[in-house]
Formats: C-alpha cells, sequence, structure tokens
C-alpha cells in the first residue's frame, strides 16, 4: 500500500511540473548558483555556515540557508550548471514532502484513505508553483522534507517513549531550520500535535527544541548579524 501511494505521488507530482524541469536560471539563481564561487570548491563548504547565502556569488541577503546551499552544491557536482539537475532536485524534494505529508496525517489521523487524498491534493496544488519551479524556491520543499521528518520522529517519541527518537527529531529540527528561518515555529507545532492527539508533553525534550530556537535566534542576531 504504502509502495503504491509512493508511486501515485511520483506520477502526480511528475505529470505537474515536468514542464519546469527545462526552466531556465531566473533572477536570484545567477547569483546563488550561475555565480555563486563557494559552490565550485570544497573550501566553500564553511563558507555557508558563517555567510548569508548570496555572498558567494557577490551579493548579500538577509538569508542563512546552509542546508539549500548544500544541496546546490551536490547538484552542481553531477549537473554542472544544466538547470535540469536543479529543478530535479526541486521536484524531489516536493514529492517526498507529499509523502511525508501521507506518513504524517495517516499516523495522525488513523484514516490511511484520507491521508492518501490529503498528499495528492498538496503534491498538485498549484500553491507551490513558484517554489517549485523556481530554483532559488528550493528552501520551501527542502525544509518541509526535515521538519514533517521531525514531527514524524517526535510523534513516534511522544507515543513509544523513545528517547532516541526524540534525538533523531532534534537532527531533523536543525537541518530544518538551516533551510528555512520560518521552521523556528516548531516548537509550536508541537505543542498543537499535543493538543490533537492529547499526549502529555516531555518537559525536558520540549525544552530542548525551545532552546534550539532561541540559540538559532541568539546567533542570527550575533554572531551572523544579519
Amino acid at each position: 500500500f504504502v509502495a503504491g501511494v509512493a508511486a501515485l505521488l511520483v506520477l502526480l507530482g511528475w505529470a505537474v511540473y515536468t514542464n519546469a524541469l527545462t526552466g531556465k536560471f531566473l533572477w536570484d539563481d545567477e547569483v546563488l548558483i550561475v555565480r555563486n564561487e563557494f559552490l565550485r570548491h570544497a573550501w566553500g563548504i564553511p563558507k555557508f555556515f558563517t555567510e548569508d547565502i548570496g555572498i558567494g556569488g557577490g551579493a548579500r541577503f538577509a538569508f542563512y540557508r546552509p542546508m539549500q546551499m548544500l544541496v546546490y552544491m551536490l547538484v552542481y557536482r553531477l549537473f554542472g550548471l544544466n538547470v535540469f539537475g536543479y529543478h530535479a532536485a526541486s521536484l524531489f524534494f516536493h514529492i517526498t514532502g507529499a509523502f511525508l505529508v501521507f506518513l504524517f496525517l495517516w499516523r495522525l489521523l488513523k484514516d490511511r484513505w484520507l491521508a492518501v487524498a490529503a498528499a495528492a491534493f498538496f503534491v498538485v496544488h498549484p500553491v507551490h508553483t513558484e517554489a517549485i519551479s523556481y530554483v532559488a524556491g528550493l528552501s520551501d520543499p527542502l525544509s518541509l522534507v526535515f521538519v514533517l521528518a521531525a514531527l514524524l520522529f517526535y510523534m513516534k517519541s511522544a507515543e513509544g517513549g523513545a528517547l532516541w527518537a526524540a534525538g533523531v527529531s532534534l537532527v531533523f529540527y536543525a537541518a530544518a531550520i538551516l533551510s528555512r528561518e520560518s521552521i523556528m515555529i516548531f516548537p509550536l507545532l508541537l505543542l498543537v500535535y499535543h493538543a490533537v492527539s492529547r499526549r502529555r508533553i516531555r518537559g525536558v525534550v520540549f525544552a530542548l527544541f525551545c532552546a534550539m530556537s532561541a540559540a538559532y535566534m541568539i546567533i542570527r542576531m550575533t554572531a551572523l548579524k544579519f
């Protein structure tokens, strides 16, 4: 059943976005990829974690997204400046995110067909058009994959008491927050989850997620200064 759902989402995602795979580099793509010297050399990796996303291309941005830049570097290693690879990466993360939507809702609502319908609706919904068709929009599907993975492992921890799952969730949350700034709301999502599921909050575990959000904000306002 799960494999069938994955195949359905792949087919739907491909059908909707296949025409975007040959799209050109546009606007910020030129700075983030085409002119970005950090993508071409291993010494650029530390720069992803200490600078904003545009400095490698000679521009400045207020965005700190190391994971997005690491994905661009991997795609560059595989495809160079062939834009197909970058669009394919965006589509891959979008479809993966839709599959995780299915797993999340199935686990939360215990209704697999509702979860399938929601995931199918998600993968074809036009609200995602810009994020998926525009290469620089990668942070949206990328952060979604990490944040849903974090939620799934957090749920496993909350339902079964597995502390290791909470640790894995924290790692995925770190990857998510390094993909897009808005993921700082994750502790609020956990509160919503507990309100819906009516499961008891583990104070120490929840505090770790809050501490990571606070540490991120402090680092952004001090050491990174952008």
